[in-house]
């Protein structure tokens, strides 16, 4: 079976084919991370070259602008590197008073 390429899936689910095999150390070729919003959905995409925060929201079409970001829980960044299994939330920000 050929492993796909796509970067984004959509209504289908995540498929457990394995990620293409790294050519060197230095390119540990496609990582699988989980990316949206709460409320809302989360999707499986594969990312390879740059693994930002930044480049997963692209990959899913999705924007920061007024969420907070939060990758495996915790406070994140657009350049926040990422790696296999991560999972990227855009949250709404809560005020306080």
């Amino acid at each position: 079976m050929a492993t796909a390429t796509a970067t984004r899936s959509r209504s289908t689910a995540a498929r457990s084919a394995p990620a293409p095999k790294a050519k060197s150390a230095k390119d540990p070729g496609f990582i699988e991370v989980r990316v949206g919003r709460l409320p809302g959905r989360i999707e499986s995409i594969a990312l390879n070259g740059r693994r930002t925060v930044k480049d997963a929201l692209e990959g899913a079409g999705l924007s920061a602008d007024g969420k907070e970001i939060r990758v495996q829980g915790k406070a994140a960044t657009l350049a926040t590197e990422l790696k296999a299994g991560h999972t990227v939330l855009l949250v709404g920000k809560i005020k306080g008073n």
